[in-house]
């Protein structure tokens, strides 16, 4: 019987999880907004459920769907949700990261930035002195996230989009990205296969 119970938390698990799976970023929003729908549901004392007794039986159509009347299911699908946006925020991260990069490489080159006299080898540093305090971030911070950034965008582009459908997480396109600065450049093209 017991087995029976686990087996059903693990299906509706899974269902849930395909619904995430599924869902686009402003869906996943939605989801994590506290309200009503997505509020889980309060213990009955034992022995009780909202309509009466426990052992009273119930009509399909009046049953609530076993991820709403089962708050591991519904926690379970929040954090899904919350892990699968995390993911696409990064990834939309990056490649804003990237774009600011070039803009910044490009201003540098053409010399019509405010700093006169500096080169193009300066753009990496110049990018994270802007990403510091626009996000609020240590200098070594901003270099950090503009490195990964730039590997992910122009070196690892599978494994950005990857992270933007919520393939990978974000700790493992960290990973992935921090063990392709240790091959050689012939090598890179090959290690997303």
């Amino acid at each position: 019987m017991k087995q029976q119970e686990e087996a059903g938390v693990d299906r509706s698990i899974a269902a849930a999880a395909t619904e995430v799976e599924l869902a686009g970023p402003e869906s996943l929003v939605a989801m994590l907004l506290p309200g009503e729908a997505n509020r889980v549901p309060t213990k009955e004392p034992a022995g009780q459920a909202a309509d009466g007794p426990a052992d009273k039986p119930s009509e399909a159509a009046d049953e609530p769907s076993e991820a709403a009347s089962d708050p591991v299911a519904t926690i379970s699908d929040l954090l899904l949700a919350a892990d699968r946006l995390l993911s696409w925020v990064t990834a939309r991260q990056a490649e804003l990261v990237a774009d600011l990069h070039r803009e910044v490489q490009s201003l540098a080159a053409s010399g019509s930035s405010s700093r006169q006299g500096i080169g193009t080898g300066l753009g990496f540093t110049l990018t994270a002195e802007e990403l510091a305090p626009l996000l609020n971030l240590s200098g070594r911070a901003a270099h950090r996230l503009l490195g990964h950034s730039l590997t992910l965008a122009l070196d690892l582009p599978e494994t950005l989009q990857c992270l933007g459908m919520g393939v990978i997480s974000v700790r493992q396109a960290q990973i992935i990205a921090d063990e392709a600065l240790f091959l050689p450049a012939e090598v890179l093209s090959g290690f997303e296969d």
